[in-house]
């Protein structure tokens, strides 16, 4: 028995001619050791006996002079003696969930499942917050103690680190080759960790990605070298702790040489720019299933002008702009229902060569930079969505611009200049009304990888860093240049400047 259990006992009389007889109600009851047994020998519920303490008693049952007993141990109660909490020190994405379990040892060695039943305990909300359920929901950047408690016992303590994240896609040289997308967890001073496994293949000559407005999918469009055949679009889910998992289907058709990739900020639809070897390759339109797979809405894609080469779409999801390398023309389309039309002047100016086009989320500008004579063309989204050059119309990059970054605050602009290996670091100006004016003044110059060719950069959400992947370094597999963001906006490279990626990476994202 345990402490504080009942326990009835019964007497059954044999007699001498083999017959029985209960005799419970009959007998004279008694405990040997009442201060661990006590036995009820009254008239109502005789032989009901009830366990004091830990020790043990002698239970007799006496009809005349015959006498019947039983052995009694008391023990203590079954009890909790400790809780196990698992997983153990699990990283996890802001605003992504990491369910934890509980599991509860007893004093006889048996265990339970008691999650539900536990009371749950975040050391830091503003890190982590954690439900009745023993499920985290990540907050901020940093990290935090998680334990559950069932009466008197706690758990172990579990740390919790919750962290954002960057993909980087890895071009493979040129070659027809099935390239990697590398996946990295932001350490708190900015450098990159590899997660586990530190790559996955994807799809030929993988050029660009992107990660929708949940934060949970990641989409990567892989050209196929040199962009004249029909390539795809890889499609991942991104789980609680960074790591990719491919969705089913792994890919999605697209057209010929798809060369970037944007989903609408409002959700539900994605667009691809298809290159198309430098020919009219247009814009494919997808939606977002459930899933966050991607169903193409039509087969024709929506016309462009030469070699539409990146799409960006407005903050509010309301209008879209797609750079034409091969017709230093900019293409305007206004998106009703997710789907893109063209303005009525559908196409402005822009310099030699757009090679990639960005809206500065903070304020009505649009940016381009123009590969072949080393500018930035600068615009105004004017009513109805059309764009009208700014005064003056370009600024200068470094040789041969690649690509252009706003930071979220739209105070500054990164572009990247593949020819002699810098960062152009540029102050988005504001007119004396405060009003921002949108031309960039030239702050200064950052060195990224020496002979590196640097392609894309990505800020991570805390705005504090900043990545570049260098196409064409000499280092195989290629590496990723880390630098501190300052609060001028200015780079400087963390005191480990590079990571490791893959053969060739051309473009990097960081988790919302």
């Amino acid at each position: 028995m345990t402490v504080g259990a009942t326990q009835a006992f019964s007497a059954i009389g044999i007699y001498n001619d083999g017959t029985r007889q209960d005799l419970t109600n009959i007998v004279g009851w008694s405990s040997s050791n009442t201060s661990v047994v006590a036995i009820n020998n009254a008239l109502i519920q005789p032989g009901l006996a009830t366990a004091a303490s830990v020790g043990t008693s002698l239970i007799t049952a006496s009809f005349s002079s015959i006498k019947g007993t039983a052995n009694v141990t008391v023990v203590a109660p079954v009890q909790i003696v400790s809780i196990v909490v698992t997983p153990a020190n699990p990283t996890v994405g802001v605003k992504r969930a990491q369910p934890f379990t509980a599991i509860a040892t007893y004093s006889d060695g048996t265990t339970k499942d008691i999650t539900g039943t536990a009371t749950w305990n975040s050391t830091n909300t503003t890190i982590a917050t954690i439900d009745a359920s023993g499920i985290t929901t990540g907050i901020a950047i940093g990290t935090t103690g998680i334990a559950a408690r069932s009466g008197a016992v706690t758990s172990n303590i579990i740390i919790l680190t919750v962290a954002n994240f960057a993909y980087v896609v890895n071009f493979s040289a040129y070659t027809n080759s099935v390239g990697t997308i590398s996946q990295f967890v932001i350490a708190p001073d900015g450098s990159l960790t590899p997660l586990n496994p530190a790559s996955l293949p994807i799809g030929f000559n993988p050029y660009s990605l992107t990660i929708d407005i949940s934060g949970r999918y990641l989409y990567a469009a892989n050209f196929i070298s040199p962009g004249n055949s029909a390539g795809t679009v890889s499609q991942f889910f991104i789980n609680s702790n960074g790591s990719l998992s491919p969705l089913m289907p792994a890919t999605t058709s697209t057209g010929n040489g798809p060369n970037d990739i944007a989903v609408n900020p409002n959700g539900g639809f994605a667009y691809v720019a298809n290159y198309g070897n430098g020919g009219p390759g247009g814009i494919s339109q997808y939606t977002l299933g459930a899933t966050g797979s991607l169903a193409l809405v039509t087969a024709a894609p929506v016309p462009t002008g030469a070699g539409p080469a990146s799409i960006a779409v407005t903050p509010t999801g309301d209008f879209a702009y797609v750079a034409n390398f091969n017709s230093a023309t900019v293409s305007q389309y206004s998106v009703t229902n997710g789907l893109l039309t063209p303005l009525s002047t559908s196409v402005i100016a822009s310099g030699v060569d757009p090679n990639w086009i960005v809206v500065n989320p903070t304020a009505p500008f649009v940016y381009t930079v123009n590969s072949s004579d080393n500018t930035i063309s600068q615009y105004r989204i004017g009513p109805g969505g059309s764009l009208a050059l700014l005064s003056p119309a370009t600024v200068a990059t470094g040789k041969t611009p690649r690509s252009i970054t706003v930071d979220a605050k739209g105070m500054n602009a990164y572009a990247t200049n593949r020819g002699d290996a810098t960062v152009s670091h540029y102050r988005i100006n504001s007119s004396s009304s405060n009003f921002p004016s949108g031309t960039l003044t030239l702050v200064d110059l950052a060195n990224s990888q020496p002979q590196g060719g640097p392609s894309s950069l990505a800020i991570d959400p805390t705005g504090r860093f900043a990545y570049v992947t260098n196409r064409d370094s000499t280092i195989i597999p290629g590496p990723i240049s880390q630098f501190a963001v300052d609060a001028n906006g200015s780079l400087t490279p963390l005191p480990t400047p590079t990571v490791t990626a893959g053969a060739n990476p051309v473009a990097i994202v960081t988790s919302r």
